[in-house]
């Protein structure tokens, strides 16, 4: 054998690698050691590109054409992926919320299963896109795997279980184990029938001691290989031929056993080779060889006759010794890395030269066509690039892994004015700076030039592109794209230099750091843009600075202003701007007193919850002294709410005014439905508390007056009759309405009497519309319907405000009303629930009143 090359990294040192050949043709070899990256060489140990991971690689593997390899890294939920066919890679988020273990790409398949280190497994489809996640696979760590070529995947698991699935994930057999599994594999147990359908037998090492093999369809019947104990642990196995197995074992034994049923456990070929220790064993089936590595040697054995090696090749130097063996499919190249952090790579046999294409027996006589031929795609480029012959050049180029070929290439197609050809062939060769420059100035390109500053990044390249766009006079885009590849600093430059601050602000958002949200505060701060200033000083937590600048803001801004001053204080807890905000909202600092709405915002921020009532109770009082009723009762449930909420104590007179502004409602919406008696009761309350209506006293005793006469409240109606002939209201009654009151003052009656239903808190019988018992002396809770108070057998709730309602009257109206009348929220009658036991709901009234 001869030594290609030898591979070592400070990053490696000390620690066992974790390698893998690419499929089929063994090109590319990807190596990770305890650095949080996967380097990929050829096969001439050339590093090639490097993936740069979040944690360190745990797993890796090659799909069954070796186009595309998988790896996943600790710290990371996401699966990497590197296409050697255009040399590019991207991710893929599992979804999964624990660790990943073990990734495997199927035989046959564009699949590969991803197990983690608490038993579920994730299956992804590379050519649909498709995710199958499967939670609860095994209930430990999975940590070893294998696909068969009729896609079932064998897994095995910390839990002493071995589980087969389908390509969809289902569990079709699951077995347990005396041990922990180490490795399995699917293959064929050799029969005399030759009936034994491809890759129904599953082989697993059991605790390093235990080989079991067993049918896929009849997994409890088993058959566990015991072997000598002088021989050790189990390193490794390989089927080969016509069902034999090569085992490996740590005390240096190798040992071929048949799956013959007349043969099965019978040791066919026992060797001792590695005096010592064994580390690794691997088979080329094309060669027909087995290797084993142990005691800092590596041995070559013809599996035809296992007790003579071949080849034998020292590694003295590797004070530490061996650790793993692994050939390329076409056996051509045997890697084996060392417990020191390094890879060697050996030549195992040269390619043919001497071969003919399809039918045509034609001798490669010219040494440019041999070397072709050999398969030295370097060399025979270089030696054509001598020549100038770049027709020759450009077809060996997809199998050309030099980048000073692929560089002469690409100036060469760039001198012949052929840009496209040109920007490949600088692509190939990785010379990032001038992919760019042709794509922008010859190509006017920038969508793949944007694509390959993100892929590579590079300050200087990113600058390229800016300048691109700048010359377009798109200055919007130049700064996106500076953000887009990181370059916070150089975007905002450009952002100030070209007064464009608001397109970065609207780029960077919420991904800004401290340090860009407070340039971006003072930027807006000297242009006087203070509302802008302030929402960053607020972000980078300048409290004082931010809560300034709001205070500055002009009065087209001031609303949007005043709520973020609000937030700034909440955010900061600081008393002082507390106290300064406060002054600012009572107009103290400029004789301006600002909407009552955001003192109570703030006091509700605060949480100063009997400020905030107290401010609520001013509010809707504004709005009854200019006669706005129905903004009142708006105002103050709104706020009634939000303390309510926050399970604020709610005061006595909140709740009193919220009643009579309620009360005002019901008078007009029963008046309006022509519930006469309803809306004279609703009038007559609101005449207890006729000094809250200041402009409208006279409309509504007047009202009062009618909707009592002819619901027969003839009492009720004489005496306001007499309130309205006093000489400071008799002027403005209404023409219309005057000779009707002036007629009820002549004839004074009775009321009907009102009919009397018991108190829910202690059965007293009360007028239906009291709201206060004479008995135990509570306020009684009313309903939102009629206003009356409530009843404890007819008890139901508006379903989005949960104010009480009787139950009956409630139905009736929502019947044609269809809304409630205390939130304005839309009810159906369906959604409406009779309470049979309100005494919970008593209760918080009860509390609520304390």
């Amino acid at each position: 054998m001869k030594k290609v090359f030898t591979l070592a990294d400070k990053a490696w040192a000390g620690s066992n690698l974790l390698y893998k050949w690419q499929k089929t043709v063994g090109n590319f070899i990807a190596v990770a050691g305890q650095d949080n990256s996967v380097k990929i060489f050829d096969r001439h140990g050339q590093k090639w590109t490097e993936l740069n991971l979040p944690g360190r690689c745990v797993g890796m593997d090659w799909d069954k054409n070796g186009d595309i390899l998988a790896v996943i890294a600790a710290k990371s939920r996401s699966i990497f992926l590197w296409d050697a066919r255009v040399n590019k890679s991207s991710r893929i988020k599992s979804g999964m919320k624990d660790q990943m273990s073990l990734i495997l790409w199927s035989k046959t398949s564009p699949m590969f299963a991803v197990g983690t280190v608490k038993g579920n497994l994730f299956i992804y489809n590379q050519q649909t896109s498709h995710k199958i996640p499967v939670l609860g696979k095994h209930t430990k760590k999975i940590t070893c795997g294998c696909w068969s070529a009729q896609n079932l995947l064998a897994l095995g698991s910390e839990d002493n279980t071995v589980s087969i699935s389908n390509q969809k994930g289902d569990t079709i057999r699951r077995t347990t184990l005396c041990g922990e599994p180490n490795e399995i594999n699917f293959s064929v147990m050799k029969t005399d029938e030759r009936s034994s359908p491809a890759d129904s037998t599953v082989s697993v090492s059991v605790g390093k001691k235990i080989l079991m093999l067993f049918n896929v369809n009849d997994p409890e019947n088993g058959v566990e290989l015991t072997f000598q104990r002088r021989y050790g642990n189990i390193v490794s196995y390989h089927w080969y031929g016509d069902g034999n197995i090569l085992v490996g074992f740590s005390n240096g034994y190798t040992v071929v056993i048949s799956t013959h049923i007349r043969e099965i456990g019978k040791e066919l070929y026992p060797a001792h080779n590695h005096k010592d220790s064994l580390n690794s064993v691997a088979i080329s089936s094309s060669l027909n060889k087995a290797a084993s590595c142990g005691d800092n040697s590596i041995m070559i054995h013809d599996l035809s006759e296992l007790k003579d090696n071949t080849n034998v090749v020292r590694f003295d130097d590797e004070t530490k010794g061996l650790d793993h063996l692994s050939w390329t499919d076409d056996g051509q190249l045997l890697a084996i890395s060392t417990q020191k952090g390094t890879l060697h790579g050996f030549l195992t046999t040269l390619p043919i030269l001497g071969d003919s294409f399809g039918t045509r027996l034609e001798y490669l006589t010219s040494p440019l066509e041999v070397t072709e031929k050999g398969q030295y795609y370097d060399k025979a480029a270089s030696l054509y690039t001598r020549c100038e012959n770049w027709s020759k050049v450009g077809d060996l180029l997809p199998q050309v892994s030099s980048p000073k070929i692929h560089l002469k290439h690409a100036k060469a197609k760039e001198a012949d004015g052929k840009y496209e050809d040109a920007a490949r062939a600088y692509e190939s060769a990785k010379d990032w700076d001038n992919v760019i420059r042709v794509l922008l100035v010859h190509l006017n390109n920038p969508e793949d030039a944007v694509r390959i500053v993100m892929e590579t990044p590079s300050i200087d390249r990113a600058k390229m592109v800016a300048r691109f766009f700048l010359r377009l006079n798109d200055e919007s885009s130049a700064i996106h794209f500076l953000f887009l590849c990181k370059y916070n600093d150089e975007a905002f430059q450009l952002a100030a230099q070209r007064g464009k601050m608001e397109v970065y602000v609207d780029f960077i958002g919420s991904e800004g750091t401290q340090e860009d949200y407070q340039n971006i505060a003072f930027y807006f701060e000297g242009g006087r843009k203070h509302l802008q200033a302030g929402k960053f000083f607020q972000k980078c937590g300048l409290y004082s600075r931010a809560l300034r600048n709001f205070l500055k803001c002009s009065n087209t801004d001031d609303n949007l202003a005043v709520e973020m001053a609000i937030e700034t204080v909440r955010q900061a807890k600081d008393s002082s701007l507390t106290n300064q905000l406060i002054d600012y909202l009572r107009g103290e600092s400029d004789d301006k007193p600002k909407d009552a709405k955001y003192l109570f915002r703030l006091y509700m921020v605060l949480q100063q919850h009997k400020e905030a009532a107290q401010t609520a109770i001013i509010i809707a009082r504004e709005e009854q002294c200019a006669g706005h009723y129905c903004n009142a009762h708006e105002v103050l449930f709104s706020m009634y709410m939000e303390l309510r909420a926050q399970k604020a104590k709610i005061p006595k007179d909140m709740t009193t005014d919220l009643m009579i502004y309620h009360s005002y409602k019901l008078a007009k919406l029963h008046r309006d439905r022509e519930e006469y008696l309803k809306a004279g009761h609703m009038l007559l309350r609101l005449s207890n508390y006729i000094s809250r209506f200041p402009k409208h006293v006279v409309p509504i005793l007047a009202g009062a007056v009618i909707e009592c006469h002819r619901s027969g409240l003839r009492n009720s109606a004489y005496r306001l009759a007499s309130m309205l002939m006093r000489p400071e209201y008799r002027d403005e009654i209404d023409k219309k309405y005057r000779w009707r009151i002036e007629w009820c003052v002549r004839r004074p009656g009775k009321d009907l009497e009102e009919e009397k239903t018991p108190c829910p808190f202690c059965g007293c019988k009360l007028p239906q519309n009291e709201l206060q018992c004479y008995s135990c002396k509570n306020n009684v809770p009313y309903c939102i319907a009629t206003g009356r108070h409530m009843l404890k057998e007819d008890w139901s709730e508006c379903p989005h405000c949960e104010f009480p309602a009787l139950y009956s009257e409630f139905t009736l109206l929502l019947k044609t009303e269809g809304v409630c009348p205390m939130c304005s929220e839309t009810v159906r009658v369906q959604q409406l629930k009779k309470i049979s036991d309100c005494s919970q709901c008593l209760l918080t009234v009860f509390f609520r009143a304390q």
